[in-house]
């Protein structure tokens, strides 16, 4: 009953929690001390119109009523807890003024029992609905459940008749008398939190403190009465030890080493060594002891098995020793942004956001063009044949074949053709010969797909409701390595730089590091 539960409102004079089940499209109710759960209203229990699709539940403060989204209808239905019945209190056909949305319907709502009023957060615009009348109108064209602006969540404070609700690193005010919005209080400025776009999560005491919750690490700061000054209640949460590595940009895998190294670029930037088993993170490299690495991001980075040794793609082609972190210079100046080393490790396979693709000889530093034809290549990988490359094309949103030899090339997969999940901006790609699909990371959409090599279908190996475990939505997948010996995917976090193990089979996702 609890997957995908949307509106949970705690009722403790009945000690339990209430919400909206999607899998019952039913109110239920889960027992705080024993569990049990029971439904409350649904088409089984009570009588009125179906709730086709709850988004948010708020109770009355006596905890006999409840108000429910139901998107599916575009309304706000009241249900009466003790019988289950049901009463729409605005929406179409009841209750004057601009129809809410449909479809693309807000997830949120509060409620002000004192006023007789609901508020209604749109996708766009926040609206005012009379209880009484259920009669509506555009409060304030405040984008409080933007999807773009990444605001997650909103409370009510009517001690101060405002309504606060978060936006990225932001704390947003929306007075309720005027309907004008105020940053109430920048996070970043502060820097009680270390990244922006973080915040998905807000609450209110009665005496005036905020708290806010981390998307990405778990953190829970406090911002006191008043003032407004931030106090950390909740650190981050780490796996292993070591240096975080933030801002990571790639990830290379030594199978037979059980290591992952993870290029990163925060505020001082390197490589680190991190342990498969036990999360610990060791830096090989960094701008501090080889000032080569001041001069510009790693972009990639491939491990060498017959070398033991990694290549990264900086401002050169570079070889990094394992056991040392030592760097020499394979190729200088290198242009490219993406690479795969050959099997043989002979020569290197380079893309290049001007769209180039070539292939670079590193017994003589010899550059041959393979093809020119792409708008911007951010990631790459082989085929077994030693004869094949598949390149991703981030401006096209497409993942194209070439041809090693000849320079010919095609759309496997991308706007033009495949079906299936659509894609948004892919950033990593690796090949799976035994399943001869591509797995690509969605950096926007913050999935694991795959994509057949031959009819380009693209289907969804893990996401934030497929597979259980880690949710790959509060992450951005930067890197991607695949061990098909252990048939696991291993992401890197652009933000954090967590590592996260995905199950090729089931999409069920641990977090190894963080």
């Amino acid at each position: 009953m609890l997957p995908g539960a949307k509106g949970l409102e705690v009722d403790l004079s009945n000690n339990r929690l209430v919400f909206f089940s999607p899998s019952e499209s039913a109110l239920a109710a889960i027992n705080i001390n024993t569990g049990e759960q029971t439904i409350l209203s649904a088409q089984s229990r009570g009588v009125g119109p179906a709730i086709v699709s709850g988004t948010d539940v708020k109770l009355t403060a006596d905890n006999t009523k409840a108000y429910v989204i139901d998107s599916g209808n575009a309304a706000v239905i009241s249900v009466d807890l003790n019988t289950g019945n049901r009463t729409v209190i605005t929406g179409i056909g009841t209750g004057a003024g601009p129809n809410l949305p449909q479809s693309t319907f807000a997830a949120g709502l509060d409620l002000d029992e004192t006023n007789n009023r609901i508020f209604v957060y749109g996708l766009h615009d926040v609206y005012a609905v009379n209880i009484l009348t259920g009669e509506r109108s555009i409060f304030s064209t405040a984008n409080v459940n933007s999807s773009n602006s990444k605001s997650s969540e909103t409370v009510l404070d009517l001690p101060n008749n405002r309504i606060l609700y978060v936006r990225n690193e932001m704390v947003i005010a929306l007075d309720l008398a005027t309907g004008n919005t105020t940053t109430l209080v920048n996070l970043d400025d502060n820097n009680a939190l270390y990244t922006s776009e973080v915040l998905n999560g807000i609450a209110i005491t009665n005496t005036g403190e905020i708290f806010l919750s981390h998307q990405n690490t778990g953190e829970v700061v406090k911002l006191n009465a008043g003032t407004y000054s931030a106090e950390t209640l909740l650190a981050e949460l780490h796996i292993g030890s070591g240096t975080p590595l933030k801002g990571a940009t790639a990830i290379a895998l030594d199978v037979a080493g059980g290591t992952a190294f993870v290029s990163y670029e925060d505020i001082n930037r390197g490589i680190a060594a991190v342990n498969l088993i036990d999360g610990n993170r060791a830096v090989l490299v960094d701008q501090n002891t080889n000032f080569l690495l001041a001069n510009g991001d790693i972009t990639d980075i491939n491990y060498d098995p017959i070398e033991d040794r990694l290549v990264a793609l900086g401002i050169d082609l570079w070889a990094i020793d394992t056991s040392s972190g030592d760097i020499s210079t394979l190729a200088p100046s290198i242009e490219g942004y993406a690479f795969k080393l050959s099997p043989d490790g002979v020569n290197v396979y380079i893309g290049a956001v001007s769209g180039r693709f070539y292939q670079l000889d590193l017994s003589g530093n010899i550059e041959t063009t393979i093809s020119d034809s792409n708008t911007s290549v951010l990631g790459l990988t082989l085929a077994d044949d030693d004869a094949t490359a598949f390149l991703l094309d981030s401006l096209d949103d497409g993942v194209f074949s070439v041809d090693l030899m000849s320079g010919n090339q095609f759309e496997v997969s991308g706007k033009n053709s495949g079906q299936g999940v659509p894609i948004n901006h892919l950033r990593d790609i690796v090949f799976d010969s035994a399943s001869l699909k591509l797995i690509a990371s969605d950096v926007n959409e913050r999935h694991i797909i795959t994509i057949d090599t031959v009819t380009g279908e693209r289907s969804m190996l893990t996401s934030e409701s497929v597979g259980n475990g880690a949710q790959i939505n509060s992450i951005a997948p930067a890197g991607l390595e695949y061990d098909p010996s252990k048939n696991v995917l291993y992401i890197v976090d652009g933000v954090t730089g967590a590592i996260v193990m995905v199950d090729r089979l089931s999409g069920d996702k641990v977090t190894i590091s963080r």
